[in-house]
């Protein structure tokens, strides 16, 4: 994890004031960069909370974990399905959008239209969130994929 993401994720977890207090001291270019990722996290519906920090923290340091695309690639559809379920489709619209996954056409197919509807129009606005975001989401993803009972056994495929 970069330290720009992991400075927006500690300041995402901060009071307002607290946050604006810090962000009065950060360089200009930085401060821009950095309320940047927190809008996108506050627009994403990313809760302000210390556990998520710690926790992708802890996934960033962890050298012995399969990369999160890995991880996400070897999901079944129906693992992809419990994954994003209650998700907003703003996040499932970027999470698709970030790659071709194996399990995507099969995981859209099994949406009913009104669902797959929301995911098209939160599609439009997927491209303004930057890759940065796009990594950690897919960390957090990963990270509770590999959780037991959601993530396939090592070296297997989850059928597309």
């Amino acid at each position: 994890m970069s330290d720009l993401r992991r400075a927006a994720l500690t300041l995402h977890a901060l009071t307002h004031g607290d946050r604006a207090w810090m962000l009065e001291r950060v360089e200009p270019a930085q401060r821009r960069a950095l309320e940047s990722l927190l809008t996108e996290l506050a627009n994403l519906g990313i809760p302000p909370d210390a556990a998520i920090l710690q926790q992708a923290m802890a996934a960033s340091r962890d050298g012995t974990v399969l990369p999160a695309r890995a991880v996400l690639d070897a999901l079944a559809p129906e693992q992809a399905g419990k994954l994003l379920a209650g998700e907003p489709a703003a996040l499932v619209a970027r999470v698709l959008a970030a790659r071709a996954w194996p399990w995507r056409e099969a995981f859209l197919g099994g949406l009913d239209a009104g669902a797959r509807r929301r995911l098209g129009e939160a599609g439009h606005e997927a491209a303004l969130v930057s890759p940065a975001l796009d990594d950690w989401l897919l960390e957090d993803l990963a990270r509770r994929a590999r959780a037991p009972g959601t993530a396939p056994a090592a070296g297997e495929r989850g059928a597309a």
